[in-house]
């Protein structure tokens, strides 16, 4: 499954925000927060820009971003995992871990490397 230019983008915004937030470069002040998508049914934001649930969709099918939510929360927070990463430095990687998915097979990330595990 190839990303399209503008999921691979979602994927960039959310790794320079979580980078900004661990050099200390966030706003304390600012309402939201770009390193995570906040979905409430189907409608689903990334900071203050509405992002389509198509594209979370496509995101959690090739295992790039995972589910942060707090049970109890009517809403799903979604965030940047290990996978995404290394898809915003090799976009192929998501055909890759869609094919060990649909064949079963569970996969890991080392040194931006698909590796299968048993």
């Amino acid at each position: 499954m190839m990303l399209t230019p503008r999921q691979i983008e979602i994927l960039k915004i959310m790794l320079e925000a979580e980078q900004a937030d661990e050099r200390g470069e966030v706003d304390p002040m600012e309402d939201y927060l770009r390193d995570e998508i906040v979905c409430d049914g189907l409608t689903c934001y990334l900071g203050d820009e509405p992002i389509s649930w198509r594209t979370v969709k496509a995101l959690l099918e090739v295992v790039a971003i995972s589910d942060r939510s707090i049970s109890g929360d009517s809403g799903r927070i979604f965030r940047l995992n290990g996978i995404g990463r290394a898809i915003t430095r090799r976009p192929e990687l998501a055909d890759e871990v869609a094919r060990c998915l649909m064949e079963g097979v569970s996969v890991t990330i080392r040194n931006d490397r698909l590796v299968r595990l048993k």
